[in-house]
């Protein structure tokens, strides 16, 4: 076997680039397979019921005021 020279690390670097862009490429494909089926089904992501909220005190009370004492 013949020691690693300059051609066969060449060689080894040019897979492992062209492996991540095949990765990557799928990678690509897969997102946008699945936006497509998201998009699909809107109402299976987002219900349309209306939300209730129950009224709420809209004053801010900073918790460390609490330990004072007022005069």
């Amino acid at each position: 076997m013949e020691p690693l020279g300059g051609k066969s690390l060449a060689w080894t670097i040019a897979l492992g680039l062209g492996l991540c862009l095949l990765g990557l490429l799928l990678a690509a494909v897969e997102l946008s397979r699945h936006a497509e089926i998201t998009s699909m089904l809107p109402e299976a992501a987002e219900p349309e019921l209306p939300i209730k909220h129950e009224p709420v005190d809209n004053t801010y009370r900073d918790p460390a005021l609490a330990a004072w004492m007022t005069p």
